[in-house]
């Protein structure tokens, strides 16, 4: 239940402080942290953990296949950013005829 409770809270939040989130499930801080702990070590979230300054970070785990996916979209960025590139260039060269 505590786990499912704090998906729901990392859906919602991308930072949120220790207390209130013990607040908000009704748990002493020890226990959310090892809640938080077990929960990273499961994969399901992203979670860091500022103790200095309370602060929880979520972030959702990406899969394979979407860290893929935006690799190719930024190198097919790059291809065309130089293709057009190139057609400048070879436009200078035709307008200095060099």
């Amino acid at each position: 239940v505590i786990e499912h409770n704090i998906r729901v809270i990392a859906k919602a939040y991308s930072r949120i402080n220790l207390s209130r989130l013990a607040n908000l499930l009704n748990l002493t801080i020890e226990t959310i942290e090892e809640s938080l702990s077990e929960i990273s070590q499961s994969g399901f979230v992203s979670i860091k953990i500022n103790r200095s300054e309370g602060i929880v970070s979520f972030e959702s785990t990406r899969s394979n296949e979407e860290i893929l996916s935006d690799y190719g979209s930024d190198v097919a960025k790059l291809l065309h950013l130089m293709e057009s590139t190139c057609h400048l260039i070879r436009r200078e060269n035709m307008v200095h005829k060099i």
